[in-house]
């Protein structure tokens, strides 16, 4: 099942997206138009600063591990989960804190 989002024109993404990757809620002070204006308006760069925490999460029968990265210049609260091997395939040189 998919969901085609309501996206500001300047997004550069595909506005169809598979319901697995869509979360029920971003968090209680965030409006989604802010977020996604703040994410999609901009041509911004995020760096990785720190890993906060991490987590298995089975995918399709799968163990996947799960990373919560806070980005530099950004608070704990804008962190956000990616999967260990997609984050360290985009940042190579990033050494995860103990």
């Amino acid at each position: 099942m998919a969901y085609k989002l309501k996206l500001p024109a300047t997004a550069r993404v595909h506005d169809v997206f598979h319901v697995s990757l869509l979360n029920k809620k971003i968090r209680d002070n965030v409006s989604v138009s802010s977020f996604l204006e703040s994410l999609l308006g901009t041509t911004q760069v995020f760096y990785p600063d720190a890993i906060l925490d991490r987590k298995i999460q089975n995918k399709q029968g799968k163990a996947i591990t799960m990373w919560l990265i806070k980005w530099k210049n950004h608070s704990n609260e804008e962190a956000t989960w990616e999967v260990c091997t997609d984050f360290m395939a985009r940042f190579p040189d990033f050494t995860p804190n103990p």
